[in-house]
């Protein structure tokens, strides 16, 4: 997944990384990987900044798709949603939108264009998804409505520094339910705890996946209700 980009867009207009420098990154991750279908190729992290979808959106995916099956690849490709892959803007009240919602809008196209047929759309929970459980489980319903796959491509207990740490505990407890109601996979961000998510109740070492007290393969004892 190619992090360059995010909240915005890779565009040929002298900006660098550029769309060509992405296309021709993904070419040669196609050719790498092709005959290896555990490995996934997620375009490009949280992409767009815009209240609605835009059609810039569902153009960049469908070009890097085209080029990646044009290589011979037919491993799963991940497209992050709208809105830093958030999917929604106005958050508060009420359920996502359509046109909020990338995946929404133009997942059937998309994937009716991909070659292979093989593409899960991902939604990242943060704190724009922070106010009720039945507005995670609405989309997701709708996602899967359209007969398309979707996972939560990053879910965590605080959003570390980049919003002040602002916590999204509660988004990330909705999460687990609901990933576990209507069988979708989940991400969490991160595996170390400098977001601010501990996944472990260690005294040494920190509190990251690392700390663990048991490495044998039985239940560890200090986990976290996250961990």
């Amino acid at each position: 997944e190619c992090h360059d980009k995010s909240g915005g867009y890779y565009r040929d207009d002298g900006s660098t990384p550029s769309l060509t420098d992405l296309r021709n990154f993904w070419k040669r991750v196609a050719l790498r990987y092709k005959n290896n279908p555990w490995v996934w190729f997620n375009i490009m992290n949280e992409p767009g900044y815009n209240t609605n979808a835009t059609q810039e959106w569902y153009d960049l995916h469908n070009t890097v798709i085209q080029d990646i099956r044009a290589q011979g690849a037919n491993n799963l490709i991940v497209c992050d949603g709208n809105n830093f892959a958030s999917e929604e803007v106005n958050t508060r009240a009420g359920n996502a939108t359509d046109a909020g919602s990338a995946t929404l809008t133009f997942g059937q196209t998309l994937l009716n264009a991909d070659p292979a047929r093989k593409l899960v759309f991902s939604f990242h929970t943060y704190n724009g998804w922070i106010w009720s459980r039945d507005k995670i489980f609405d989309f997701v319903t709708r996602v899967q409505n359209k007969n398309l796959a979707i996972m939560v491509g990053e879910y965590a207990a605080t959003t570390g520094n980049s919003l002040g740490d602002y916590d999204v505990t509660e988004a990330a407890r909705f999460v687990v339910d609901v990933s576990k109601a209507k069988k979708i996979g989940k991400l969490i961000w991160h595996y170390w705890n400098w977001d601010g998510n501990a996944l472990a109740t260690s005294q040494w070492g920190g509190a990251d996946g690392s700390a663990v007290n048991r490495t044998d393969g039985t239940r560890p004892t200090n986990l976290t209700w996250f961990g």
